[in-house]
């Protein structure tokens, strides 16, 4: 019997109008969770970048007026059926990564572990924190610091996978994660990873309230945001400075 998520990333028909996309993502919706964010974000890679993952990187971090274009007009529709332009982005990602690891790896993972990797570019990378994920049995927060330490430059020797470990235990016991313990002043790599982190989580929240009619927030919402994004302007002000600091004084 086939796998309904490698069913779901095959290839499709080309697709000529927008209709025709959100027709193709309508059928998803008899799918569920991994199969189905693998099927839109293989429908959407078809329609929009001829299936080529290469092509998707290479065109999103710019302007891609077609892809944006389609959420814009079809926003309704695909609201109907629970994607939205981040969403969309990040499950074209979920796909580029899933194609790229062997089945018996691709096939055991969960969707949460699948859009966790994504956040690695390094192919082989990759699949050594996805194959040590599913030998250690690794819960989603272990991967996630696996993650971490691989994009901060760490190897993942025995030392490191000792205290992934360690973690998991902590958590399990209702301490809180070496990680967060340790975040300080003698780590600045963890904080590095950690501000690339929030920022990938920032770039989320701004795609999902692109689409959001302002209209729609009553007054008391919109002064709690207004409060919230006033603090978060604080603070990346207050490190712009401190890096700006930095900088001249390399100079000198």
């Amino acid at each position: 019997m086939s796998n309904p998520a490698t069913s779901a990333v095959g290839p499709i028909h080309a697709l000529s109008s927008f209709d025709d996309v959100v027709d193709a993502l309508s059928v998803l919706t008899r799918r569920h969770g991994l199969a189905f964010r693998l099927g839109v974000g293989a429908v959407l890679l078809n329609a929009f970048y001829d299936g080529d993952f290469r092509s998707y990187q290479q065109r999103a971090g710019g302007s891609d007026s077609r892809f944006e274009a389609f959420f814009a007009e079809m926003r309704d529709p695909l609201g109907r059926l629970g994607i939205s332009s981040s969403m969309a982005r990040q499950s074209i990602r979920a796909v580029g990564v899933w194609r790229t690891l062997p089945e018996p790896v691709r096939d055991s993972l969960a969707l949460g572990q699948l859009v966790t990797l994504t956040r690695l570019g390094d192919p082989s990378a990759r699949l050594q924190v996805a194959a040590a994920a599913l030998r250690h049995g690794w819960t989603q927060a272990q991967l996630e610091d696996a993650v971490d330490t691989v994009r901060g430059g760490g190897i993942l020797d025995a030392a490191a996978l000792a205290a992934i470990e360690a973690d998991g235990e902590a958590q399990s016991a209702g301490h809180k994660p070496q990680q967060e313990r340790h975040l300080g002043s003698s780590q600045p790599g963890r904080l590095v990873t950690e501000a690339e982190k929030w920022s990938a989580r920032l770039d989320d929240w701004g795609d999902r309230w692109a689409g959001v009619d302002p209209t729609r927030l009553r007054p008391a919402q919109r002064q709690r945001l207004r409060a919230a994004t006033d603090r978060l302007r604080t603070r990346v002000e207050a490190l712009q400075a401190a890096l700006a600091k930095l900088e001249a004084a390399e100079r000198d």
